[in-house]
């Protein structure tokens, strides 16, 4: 997931640093230091698994050098991540895997450097592969919660937390996501429900009921699960609900997910 830059280390005195250690320092011959990078109040999420970083070594280096950029916890590889030579402002780009407590480690061969460092995008995991070339994204219960449906209509309830998305869909809030590019889309999605009543659970585009609707019978302990094959316009919103027979009823979801994804060979002629 791309984001805007964000500097996470800058090894030099102020104006510009320092940033990420407590005191303006150079990196010295032969010497380490730890960054963390994941986590609250940290530039990625906790889930993070690896970002994608731009490396600087300053003009202001000593002695001809090399950094090596690696997991924490892990042995050093033998390898370089950005080369340094006296006069001269080296910038690099890796994607650099996080280790031990959400850090990268980082290594300097030779002579004194300054160094800076900016976050500019960072990977997640994802519950399931994505088929080639689709746009994915996730939609997650973790906790069971009534869902108490009042009023005399029996109102679509969504399912929660949508989770990371690429591609030409986009997340819009909790339970909806976004088209950015029209066409046919695959909605894919289970529900596990710990209650129910009578019902059914259908994909909604742009809050209108779409493709076939999946009946519910009331009873406990079940899934339901589709994949639905909806065109949805650009911008056009998407999500999964799910519609009581009746009001007055309370409904537990256990776990929901839900994949959204587009074929490039599956748009709709212009």
């Amino acid at each position: 997931m791309a984001v805007s830059p964000l500097r996470v280390l800058d090894t030099r005195p102020a104006p510009y640093g320092p940033i990420g250690v407590t005191q303006p320092s150079k990196l010295g011959p032969n010497s380490t230091l730890d960054l963390r990078l994941s986590g609250d109040g940290f530039a990625v999420p906790a889930n993070a698994t690896a970002v994608q970083l731009n490396i600087t070594i300053n003009d202001d280096a000593t002695n001809p050098s090399y950094l090596t950029v690696w997991p924490k916890g892990e042995t050093r590889p033998n390898a370089s991540s950005n080369n340094a030579l006296p006069g001269l402002i080296a910038s690099n780009s890796m994607l650099a895997k996080l280790g031990a407590n959400g850090s990268i480690s980082i290594y300097n061969q030779q002579g004194d450097v300054n160094v800076v460092i900016d976050v500019v995008g960072y990977l997640v995991p994802l519950p399931e592969a994505a088929p080639d070339g689709a746009a994915t994204a996730y939609s997650t219960n973790t906790t069971p919660a009534p869902l108490v449906i009042t009023g005399v209509t029996p109102a679509a309830i969504a399912f929660t937390t949508a989770g990371p998305a690429a591609g030409s869909v986009t997340r819009r809030d909790a339970t909806t996501f976004v088209a950015s590019d029209s066409g046919l889309y695959t909605v894919s999605y289970d529900v596990q429900f710990d209650a129910v009543v009578a019902g059914s659970v259908s994909v909604f585009v742009n809050g209108v009921a779409t493709g076939p609707a999946v009946p519910v019978a009331a009873g406990s302990a079940m899934s339901v699960s589709d994949d639905a094959l909806v065109l949805v316009p650009v911008a056009g919103t998407v999500d999964v609900r799910f519609t009581p027979a009746a009001s007055g009823a309370v409904v537990t979801v256990a776990s929901s997910s839900v994949v959204v994804s587009q074929s490039a060979n599956a748009k709709p002629a212009a």
